[in-house]
């Protein structure tokens, strides 16, 4: 069972299940609350934005990359990294294969900082 993430403490007082990284008391008066509704039940209807056109690369549609959010070694040693798609929604991400990235190397490189190794061969 998990822990809830609103809990009254007094009448007019709930508390909060925040992350750690919040520098922020958990306490809350009642007053400041209020029911969290679903955007997209509030706006039915209403379309998302397009996603932004590929760039064209040597006539190739490229897309870019905003952040690479995980890896995964194949069962031939490649290693794959899902990709967050910038300008896209995140039921996009998808798994890319490392030798794919040539003109993305800044969001690998920060994963890769991240993970606290240099390359993908450490992953």
């Amino acid at each position: 069972m998990t822990t809830p993430s609103l809990w009254e403490t007094s009448p007019v007082t709930f508390r909060l299940r925040l992350p750690a990284t919040w520098k922020i008391h958990n306490a809350f008066h009642v007053q400041l609350l209020k029911p969290y509704r679903d955007p997209n039940t509030i706006f039915v209807g209403r379309q998302p934005p397009p996603p932004p056109p590929p760039v064209l690369v040597q006539n190739k549609p490229e897309y870019e990359v905003e952040s690479v959010l995980a890896h995964r070694r194949r069962r031939n040693g490649t290693v794959e990294l899902l990709i967050r798609w910038k300008g896209y929604d995140p039921s996009e991400d998808s798994w890319v294969s490392e030798f794919d990235m040539g003109n993305a190397r800044r969001p690998l490189h920060d994963y890769l900082i991240k993970q606290g190794v240099t390359s993908t061969t450490h992953l």
